[in-house]
């Protein structure tokens, strides 16, 4: 009877350590999101202003005074897809590491 209540401690402390991993993956995949919505945001900011081709000379002026612009938003679209790839990584590194450690590696 006792060795029965340790097996099914046991179990349940897996499964709960397995809950806390999955919660824990779910909270990182939402964050990637996040920063993707971000950098997809970035990158559309960024296309409005070269899509549009100057038809005139007021038109070109504004875009050249758009260029500090262009520069800050490219920079923060690869801010944010450096961190996803980082994030990803790790994630991915997490997740062998645990199917390693369930397997007994």
């Amino acid at each position: 009877m006792e060795e029965e209540r340790k097996n099914v401690s046991l179990a349940t402390e897996m499964i709960n350590d397995m809950q806390g991993e999955i919660d824990n993956i779910l909270l990182e995949g939402e964050s990637i999101r996040e920063d993707l919505d971000r950098a997809k945001f970035t990158l559309n900011e960024l296309l409005g202003i070269v899509m549009n081709k100057p038809q005139s000379e007021k038109e070109a002026r504004q875009f050249i005074n758009n260029q500090e612009r262009m520069y800050m938003l490219t920079d923060m679209a690869y801010d944010y897809l450096s961190r996803i790839s980082n994030d990803m990584t790790n994630l991915n590194i997490r997740i062998n590491r645990n199917k390693a450690k369930s397997r007994g590696i």
